[in-house]
C-alpha cells in the first residue's frame, strides 16, 4: 500500500510539472498578430478645375501655367515662374493638382496618342521640388478605350509615393526621393519700389491684348500685355511674338486706384517708348471692371488716352 501511495504521489508530481512548462511555453510564444495589408488610400484629394484656357488652369487656390520658352516649358504657380525648363513634344497638355493639408502634388502631363509622359512635383511653403517622372503608354489604343487615369499619393517619411490606376487597377508604382531637386523661381522683388502696402483687393494678374495694326488678322501682330501685382512688387509683362519683356514698376495706391511708374528692366528690350514716358499710369476699379490709363501704352499702341479693360485672376 505504501508503495502506491508514493507512485501515486510521483505520477501526480510528474502531471504538475508538465503542466507547468506547458503554460511557460504558451507564456513566451504568444499568437501571431494579424497585419491589415489592405492597400493604402490615398491621402492627397485631386482637385477640381474651375476652368481651362489654353496652358492656364485655374483652380479654387491655384492658378497654373504652362509657359513656352523656345524648346523649354516653365511653370508659373500664382504668378511665381519656376523654370523648370522641361521638353514636351506632346500636343496636349495637363495639370493633375493633388492637396494635402500643406502639401500640394503637381503632375505635368504631356499626352499624345500612344500614351502620357508625366513630371512629378512637390509645392510646400511656395517652394517646389522636382521628383521624377514616368510614362503610361497605350500602345493597343486603336482597339481599346482610353485607359481611365488615377493616382493615389502619399508622403512616407522622406519620399512621395504615386501609384497609378488604370481602369481602376493599379499599374505603375514610383517612390520618389523628397526635398532634393528644387527649382529655381524667378525673383521679382529686387529693389522692390511699393510706397505703403497696397490693399489685398489689388493683388492678382490683370491681362488684355493689343495690336499695333488694327486691320491684322494674324495672330502674330497681337500682343499680350499683363500687370502683375504682389504684395512685394509690381510688374509689367509683355508677351509678344518675337518675345518678351519685364519691367518693375513703383507703385502707390491713390483714392479708388494705384499710380504706377516704370522702374527698372528685368529683363527682354528696352523699348524706344520708355526714353519718351516712364508714366504707367493709374490701374482704377469703377465697382464692376478694372480699368488702366497708361500713357506708355498709348504710345506705344499709338492709341489716344484710352482706358483698356483688364480682365483680373487672382
Amino acid at each position: 500500500m505504501e508503495i502506491k501511495r508514493i507512485n501515486k504521489i510521483i505520477l501526480l508530481l510528474v502531471v504538475l510539472f508538465f503542466y507547468g512548462c506547458k503554460e511557460q511555453n504558451e507564456n513566451q510564444n504568444p499568437a501571431p498578430v494579424i497585419q491589415d495589408t489592405q492597400t493604402k488610400k490615398s491621402h492627397f484629394e485631386l482637385q477640381k478645375k474651375v476652368s481651362n484656357n489654353g496652358n492656364v488652369f485655374q483652380y479654387a487656390d491655384m492658378i497654373f501655367e504652362i509657359k513656352s520658352k523656345e524648346e523649354l516649358y516653365d511653370i508659373l504657380i500664382n504668378n511665381d515662374e519656376f523654370f523648370t525648363e522641361i521638353i514636351l513634344d506632346s500636343p496636349d497638355l495637363n495639370i493633375w493638382y493633388y492637396k494635402y493639408n500643406e502639401d500640394r502634388i503637381i503632375l505635368l502631363e504631356g499626352n499624345d496618342y500612344y500614351g502620357s509622359s508625366f513630371y512629378a512635383y512637390h509645392l510646400i511653403n511656395n517652394n517646389l521640388f522636382y521628383l521624377g517622372d514616368f510614362t503610361i503608354q497605350q500602345l493597343n489604343i486603336e482597339n481599346e478605350k482610353p485607359y481611365k487615369k488615377e493616382f493615389e499619393i502619399n508622403i512616407e517619411k522622406d519620399k512621395v509615393i504615386i501609384q497609378a490606376l488604370l481602369n481602376g487597377k493599379p499599374s505603375i508604382k514610383n517612390a520618389y526621393k523628397d526635398h532634393v531637386n528644387q527649382i529655381r523661381k524667378k525673383d521679382l522683388s529686387i529693389n522692390p519700389q511699393i510706397v505703403g502696402n497696397l490693399a489685398v483687393k489689388w493683388l492678382g494678374k490683370y491681362h488684355t491684348t493689343l495690336t499695333n495694326d488694327k486691320k491684322s488678322t494674324d495672330s502674330r501682330d497681337t500682343d499680350t500685355v499683363e500687370l502683375i501685382i504682389k504684395k512685394d512688387s509690381v510688374v509689367f509683362h509683355v508677351d509678344r511674338y518675337w518675345g518678351e519683356y519685364n519691367y518693375l514698376l513703383r507703385a502707390s495706391e491713390v483714392e479708388n486706384g494705384i499710380k504706377l511708374t516704370f522702374d527698372k528692366v528685368l529683363d527682354g528690350d528696352v523699348t524706344d517708348v520708355l526714353q519718351k514716358t516712364n508714366d504707367f499710369g493709374r490701374l482704377f476699379f469703377d465697382g464692376k471692371n478694372y480699368y488702366w490709363q497708361c500713357p506708355y501704352l498709348d504710345m506705344y499702341y499709338n492709341n489716344n488716352n484710352k482706358k483698356y479693360v483688364l480682365n483680373k485672376m487672382k
